[in-house]
């Protein structure tokens, strides 16, 4: 099986503003049909559905972080619309629709490092984001995603598989990929992943030894930085792809040389 190229530059292309990057989602899927990828990925890392469900996010630095509100199940609200029409646009290309779902355990702790305290309501509930993380997932899938990037911090591993456990399962029900991206030093998310047998991990081999020893006898994915070579383990992967969303890293002008260093 030949490996997907799976560029992030989703908010790069909107001219270095990744806010805006769904305010013309047809000059976006035009420039992403243009590059010929494996993946198109039209929205990363982005925390849309937080900000869908009510949470106030602060675009100061990307990815942007949640700083107030307390998030309702359904993210149905800001970007939400935007990120499922493009979805629903691209579903019919020779690539395969892409777009992210904050982690679950990020969200988490992020929801929790944001939200209000709520009256009459355990903090355990009022901070847990994975039904909003499930609930979008799901309406990605629904749209047309073949592809859902779960974009964890690589710095807060979690002791167990449990919590990320119902969202890969229900990509995989509807018939997506569940690609579980963790950029930089990452092997302690290793005893996790070993047990999430139906994501595909995405990794730098590089920065996570551990991982690239213990993991690559299942379909994996190699991350690697703008602009440089990936990876030796690339040539076995099912996937390549950046570190993350290129916005405010690389310039637009070099947007193109970015992707064709993935090729590499």
């Amino acid at each position: 099986m030949a490996t997907l190229v799976a560029p992030l530059i989703a908010g790069l292309a909107a001219d270095g503003a990744p806010r805006d990057a769904l305010a013309d989602p047809a000059k976006l899927i035009k420039l992403l049909r243009s590059l010929r990828v494996g993946v198109a990925t039209i929205e990363f890392g982005s925390r849309w559905e937080l900000e869908a469900a009510g949470m106030v996010l602060d675009w100061s630095r990307f990815p942007p972080r949640p700083v107030a509100g307390v998030p309702a199940r359904e993210p149905v609200g800001a970007r939400a619309p935007q990120v499922l029409a493009a979805i629903r646009a691209l579903r019919r290309g020779k690539a395969l629709a892409a777009a992210s779902v904050t982690g679950p355990v990020t969200a988490t702790a992020e929801v929790a490092a944001a939200s209000a305290p709520a009256p009459g309501v355990a903090a355990e509930r009022r901070h847990d984001a994975r039904p909003v993380v499930l609930a979008a997932a799901r309406a990605l899938c629904e749209a047309g995603a073949k592809l859902v990037w779960i974009v964890e911090d690589s710095e807060w591993a979690p002791r167990d598989a449990a919590p990320l456990q119902p969202l890969v399962a229900t990509i995989r029900a509807a018939g997506a990929v569940p690609a579980l991206h963790l950029s930089g030093e990452a092997d302690a998310w290793l005893e996790p992943v070993k047990r999430l047998r139906q994501a595909v991990p995405c990794f730098d081999p590089a920065r996570s030894p551990a991982l690239a020893r213990e993991l690559t006898r299942r379909p994996f994915g190699v991350l690697a930085a703008p602009g440089e070579r990936p990876h030796p383990l690339a040539a076995d992967a099912a996937l390549v792809a950046h570190d993350g969303e290129l916005a405010g890293r690389v310039g637009a002008d070099t947007l193109r040389a970015a992707v064709r260093a993935l090729r590499r």
